[in-house]
């Protein structure tokens, strides 16, 4: 009998805003004692790291909160922000429309 798989996610304190917007982003479900690395990818597929796996740890409940910023250089449309583990390379994504 297989080990049921966890679905991590993210969700955001803001959905839309200008590019240099603050964002609270939450994770669950995540590996606890993991750390999580977080990119912004914008409208035009440029990736920019938003906060890196040794400041973003899981909590012993899988969960995080990190406060980070929209990048400044950001295209305007439909980017996203992806939350990946290091150690196990689980991903979540939430839509971030920049205006």
């Amino acid at each position: 009998m297989k080990a049921p798989v966890c679905v991590c996610s993210i969700s955001l304190s803001v959905s839309t805003g200008h590019a240099g917007t603050s964002v609270t982003v939450k994770g669950a479900h995540f590996v606890v004692g993991g750390s999580v690395g977080i990119r912004f990818v914008d409208s035009k597929g440029v990736r920019r790291r938003v906060a890196k796996p040794q400041n973003v740890k899981v909590a012993s409940n899988g969960t995080f909160s990190v406060k980070i910023t929209v990048p400044t250089s950001a295209a305007i449309g439909d980017g996203r922000l992806v939350a990946k583990e290091t150690t196990h390379a689980r991903r979540a994504v939430a839509k971030f429309k920049v205006t």
